[in-house]
């Protein structure tokens, strides 16, 4: 399993174009949603089902860190800060994104995926699979959707409320889902990215 605080990892990760490319809209999406659903459904506010994908290139040392609503690259201290916590997990359990809780209770540190939970996700969408596990957003507003951008001079990933069906060029790709109530699968977020600089190696 890699290091979680290897930035190798993150960037070897697809970016939201290749991975869309690899788990397309369509009928195969819809069933294998409706195999996924029921493994979530004691999970639903916890839990969200991610496309797995990364934003930008990280240098040495650097993870991506939520702090509210903007990720960016930080160099975290080693050990890990308390109030860091995992908050997207890979198809087999590996954590490549952070984000920084408000308040120091006992109850912050959310625990991981469950083991059974991991092993049934991957049984179902395969180890290389571009589908993981992320902390639940919280349900937009009536008419709202989460929406994910970058700005590329800042390297900040931005998460921000807009009205559905708005007036952007291009159309958004669904980046994460959350199980209803009644077990149906909807966008939670989608990604209105522009490409993701490419890994030279």
């Amino acid at each position: 399993m890699s290091d979680v605080s290897d930035y190798k990892f993150y960037n070897s990760l697809p970016t939201i174009e290749q991975a869309t490319d690899a788990f397309p809209p369509g009928p195969d999406r819809e069933r294998l949603f409706r195999k996924i659903a029921p493994l979530l459904a004691d999970f639903r506010d916890i839990y969200h089902l991610s496309l797995v994908h990364r934003h930008f290139v990280l240098e040495a040392g650097e993870r991506m860190v939520a702090t509210e609503l903007i990720t960016q690259p930080e160099i975290l201290p080693d050990p890990t800060p308390r109030e860091v916590i995992p908050s997207f997990w890979t198809t087999v359990g590996i954590p490549f994104e952070w984000t920084r809780v408000r308040t120091l209770g006992d109850d912050i540190r959310v625990p991981p995926p469950p083991a059974k939970l991991v092993k049934q996700l991957l049984e179902i969408v395969g180890e290389n699979g571009p589908l993981g596990l992320s902390l639940a957003q919280a349900p937009a507003p009536a008419g709202y959707i989460w929406v994910e951008r970058t700005d590329d001079q800042t390297r900040q990933h931005i998460l921000e409320l807009r009205p559905q069906g708005g007036s952007d060029a291009e159309e958004p790709h669904k980046s994460s889902w959350r199980v209803t109530d009644s077990g149906e699968v909807e966008p939670a977020v989608v990604c209105l990215n522009p490409p993701a600089p490419p890994v030279h190696v």
